[in-house]
This record gives structure tokens, C-alpha cells and sequence, in this order.
């Protein structure tokens, strides 16, 4: 709809969050607050498409790297967000 409008977005795989949960009930570890994403592998960041051309290599080298860096937990992603089951409790 707009090619030139958005260089990528950050998506979640809902189909990979159900198959997660799944794991989560099967080995008995489901409940409480879980807050998946990139290291869970059910966040990425969609292709550049018709940004591939117009993005340095530098700069996707250096979002591949973190990207990596997140799924080994090298990289550890904080919340900034308050947390609604922080202000009930």
C-alpha cells in the first residue's frame, strides 16, 4: 500500500506464541506473567523490501548483531513500560 512509506516493523508471531504456551502447559512451567519476544523467537523485525538498497549494510549488520545478541541473551532487553500487575498487588 505505501512501498516507500515503512523501511520494516516489528511483528509477533501469534501462530508461534500458541505453539510456546503449548510447551509451556506440556512441561509445566505455564502461569504467571510472561513477556516473550526476539529471544523467545516469537518477535522479529519484518524484510527492508524496498528499503533493502537505501539501508547502509552497516546499519543491518549492526541490527543482525543484535538481533543475535538478544536470542543468546547476551543482549538482555528491558521493560520501560509500568507494570499493571505491579500497581494491583
Amino acid at each position: 500500500m505505501a512501498p516507500d512509506l515503512v523501511m520494516t516493523c516489528f511483528v509477533t508471531d501469534n501462530k508461534n506464541v500458541i505453539i510456546k504456551q503449548a510447551e509451556l502447559i506440556e512441561t509445566g512451567k505455564f502461569g504467571g506473567l510472561w513477556e516473550p519476544g526476539v529471544a523467545e523467537g516469537v518477535c522479529y523485525i519484518t524484510p527492508y523490501h524496498n528499503f533493502e538498497d537505501k539501508i547502509p549494510q552497516k546499519v543491518k549488520d549492526m541490527v543482525d548483531d543484535a538481533t543475535a545478541k538478544i536470542k543468546s541473551g547476551e543482549l538482555v532487553v528491558t521493560y520501560t513500560l509500568d507494570r499493571l500487575d505491579e500497581k494491583i498487588g
